[in-house]
């Protein structure tokens, strides 16, 4: 494998898992991807692992709202509900965390103290980077609500 990725080198680009589409779910919607299975972020801001465990709990608290309402009421539970659920849920917070990371990779591309400086002074304070950042780490999913919308299905 390592003879493969030196030989082939020039046409490995590290970007391309970060940039694709993000799918929560395959086409008939039985099989839920999350994690980096779901899409991949630019690893500047580390945030892979923690989408990765709230794509997992929101995931958790969506069955768990659906087995549930399951209980309760009797019936099968619709698998391909759930799934759109959990993307519905997860969309806009995966989004909002890969344009943030997206956006904080431009340090790195520039390089140097001097190209952080001015990215520090005129992309993250003129641009409400660190709102951005407060939203990052307080404005994830709640279980609650995901068990509660799964169970209202």
């Amino acid at each position: 494998m390592l003879r493969g990725l030196a030989a082939n080198a020039d046409q490995i680009y590290w970007a391309r898992m970060q940039r694709s589409p993000t799918h929560y779910r395959d086409s008939r919607g039985g099989v839920l991807l999350i994690g980096d299975a779901a899409s991949g972020f630019f690893p500047s801001l580390g945030q892979g692992a923690g989408a990765a465990i709230e794509d997992a709990c929101c995931a958790a608290s969506v069955l768990l709202g659906a087995l549930a309402k399951n209980e309760r009421r009797g019936g099968a539970i619709d698998v391909a509900a759930c799934t759109a659920l959990v993307d519905s849920l997860r969309r806009a917070r995966r989004g909002f965390v890969a344009d943030l990371s997206d956006r904080h990779t431009a340090h790195m591309v520039r390089g140097g103290r001097d190209a952080l400086d001015a990215f520090e002074r005129d992309e993250w304070r003129a641009d409400g980077g660190r709102r951005r950042l407060t939203q990052l780490w307080t404005d994830y999913p709640r279980a609650k609500a995901s068990f509660a919308a799964a169970y209202a299905l």
